[in-house]
């Protein structure tokens, strides 16, 4: 079956690339090729987890990660040998968070990952609209359109995503997502809205992927979620000034779409709908 955890997931993230300005930008060959290489690095710890040769959870690898998460903390950090990485005419970022939702059950969690339709109000003000586009019994995919202002760049993007949810048993699921088209849109909200072509535009976002891992245990779930995202490079007389607010932002964007998710599922596991009434559109 699948989903979409957003970061929306992702979340979103998103949000990443606010020096590249307006300066029109294209997808290189050589960097949807680096992508590619190192999105097969993230694969690869991603099944290490699931087969049980690593830790399911990474914050099972500390006690005292542990317990800073059921303390109500979240934790950050960045898998790869750092957040933010340069590859030929582009940036990889890729950061990871986890935290513990105290009273909650797994089923919570994913009964709001799977209500897109919701996601306006789960993820203000950034995600400015969802939709379910289509599922399946393995997959689900599923439309986001979000906006963010950073310094004096505001970037709105509309993304399209596919996402599987797998369980490894009653307490223990997985997940996989990966953006399948992403295009900048231009004067978002006003006269003049423009939809740009995939891989062109100013490359605020051009790929993203994240997987997410669920565990329900200790009174409640934990919840470890790694976004990767692929933008334009910095041009190099601005990277003095950018680059600390790119690895800021990437990792305060892990940082809220946890807790909102954190929030979301409190309010329904407090709260639950009424019988009958169907999520996820």
């Amino acid at each position: 079956m699948r989903q979409r955890f957003q970061q929306a997931g992702l979340a979103v993230v998103l949000m990443i690339a606010p020096a590249a300005g307006t300066r029109a930008a294209e997808l290189a060959p050589d960097t949807r090729k680096a992508w590619d290489c190192y999105l097969q690095t993230v694969e690869d710890r991603v099944k290490e987890r699931v087969e049980g040769r690593q830790p399911f959870l990474w914050l099972d690898e500390d006690a005292s990660r542990r317990q800073r998460a059921r303390q109500g903390e979240i934790l950050v950090w960045h898998p790869g040998a750092d957040g933010t990485q340069e590859v030929p005419n582009g940036l990889i970022h890729d950061w990871a968070g986890g935290l513990f939702i105290p009273g909650a059950k797994i089923q919570d969690l994913l009964s709001v990952l799977h209500n897109y339709g919701r996601y306006g109000d789960y993820y203000r003000p950034v995600v400015r609209r969802a939709k379910l586009l289509g599922r399946d019994e393995e997959n689900e995919r599923y439309q986001m359109v979000w906006m963010k202002k950073v310094l004096f760049v505001t970037a709105a993007l509309e993304g399209e995503y596919e996402t599987t949810y797998i369980p490894l048993d009653e307490k223990r699921w997985y997940s996989v997502s990966n953006s399948t088209r992403v295009r900048e849109i231009r004067n978002y909200g006003h006269a003049g809205e423009q939809k740009m072509a995939p891989d062109t535009g100013s490359g605020f976002l051009w790929r993203m992927y994240s997987d997410s891992r669920f565990e329900e245990r200790d009174g409640g779930v934990y919840v470890e979620i790694e976004v990767v995202a692929l933008s334009r490079d910095i041009p190099p007389g601005m990277r003095w000034l950018v680059t600390p607010y790119v690895a800021k932002l990437s990792r305060d964007s892990v940082i809220s779409t946890l807790d909102q998710t954190r929030d979301a599922v409190l309010r329904l596991a407090a709260d639950p709908p009424g019988p009958g009434l169907a999520a996820g559109q």
